[in-house]
């Protein structure tokens, strides 16, 4: 690991993020979260960020302009909704510890990022009901229904909360594949983030291979989730 390396990137990280995150939070104090401002500064704090951490990105399958979808992708490492959300407009769904981080977490809520209790089955009540109305009203939403981390070629058995809500207001579902040229860049197991995060930003290259899939209808969640799995799996065993 390259201590100096991970010692600037994290210093030009935090002035960065510092600069964006207090018009970030003007406007979401102005128009509310999620507003159309806050979402762009996000954007850019997305694109810096993967410049300064030296990310490179090979993307196979994006389309240009994408309706009010459920994007769905299996789940390697905290880069994942990052990488993802450079190529799309969407807000991702995260854990609610996400929320309490200094700093990201307050950016994130006020860009628009849903946060949801895994373990309180009242919270994923409420956060079903959120994304339906969110891409009732135009915004696509991103998901990791395996619901952890893992680096195996094939995905975890997903949550079917999003796909029961994609089925009944049929809305699309678009699967997304990410896979690391490094699979040790995986944050899996007893891994803590702050030793993963010294090791990822150590590195002097990170590539990822994000793959954005057909749109999928349908009115049985199960289908869907068959589906989305199966095309995920194929592109996870294409990278070696």
């Amino acid at each position: 690991m390259n201590k100096l390396r991970v010692t600037l990137r994290i210093i030009i990280l935090v002035v960065v993020t510092t600069i964006l995150i207090i018009p970030i939070l003007f406007f979401y104090l102005l128009n509310g979260r999620g507003n159309s401002t806050s979402f762009y500064l996000r954007q850019i704090w997305i694109t810096l960020s993967l410049k300064i951490l030296g990310v490179h990105i090979l993307v196979e399958g994006l389309q240009e302009t994408y309706p009010p979808s459920l994007f769905v992708g299996n789940h390697r490492s905290y880069f994942d909704p990052v990488a993802t959300l450079h190529y799309i407009k969407a807000d991702p769904i995260a854990k609610m510890e996400v929320k309490s981080w200094t700093i990201i977490g307050q950016g994130a809520d006020a860009t628009g990022v849903m946060f949801v209790k895994r373990e309180d089955p009242e919270s994923r009540k409420e956060i079903r009901k959120q994304l339906a109305e969110n891409i009732k009203n135009g915004r696509s939403i991103l998901i990791y229904p395996e619901g952890t981390t893992t680096d195996q070629k094939e995905t975890l058995p997903f949550k079917k909360g999003g796909f029961e809500m994609a089925a009944t207001f049929g809305f699309p579902v678009i699967p997304v594949a990410i896979e690391y040229g490094d699979i040790s860049d995986a944050w899996i197991g007893n891994d803590t983030f702050v030793p993963h995060l010294f090791r990822s930003f150590g590195k002097r290259r990170t590539t990822i291979h994000l793959f954005f899939g057909p749109t999928l209808f349908g009115t049985n969640a199960d289908e869907l989730i068959v589906q989305s799995r199966f095309w995920i799996d194929q592109k996870l065993q294409q990278v070696t």
